[in-house]
């Protein structure tokens, strides 16, 4: 059981890490479009890229706090 939730910690540390980069991608991305807003075909391209990530963003948070309900259930 110890070794469940060892392994359940470590992969909850991976997504929220994973989460975190993407955020500060997330955060780049916003940047880049009030930088370059002048430019179309750029930040068209950057808001479907920006769209993208704000999807995967939530999947890693809803997966993060999925493994965390789990630790919790195998204490």
């Amino acid at each position: 059981m110890k070794s469940r939730v060892i392994e359940l910690q470590e992969k909850a540390n991976q997504l929220l890490q994973m989460a975190q980069d993407m955020d500060k991608r997330i955060e780049r991305m916003q940047s880049d479009i009030k930088t370059f807003h002048g430019y179309e075909s750029y930040c068209e391209r950057r808001n479907q890229q920006l769209d993208t990530c704000e999807r995967g963003s939530r999947r890693l948070w809803n997966a993060y706090l999925q493994v965390l309900t789990q630790i919790k259930l195998e204490l």
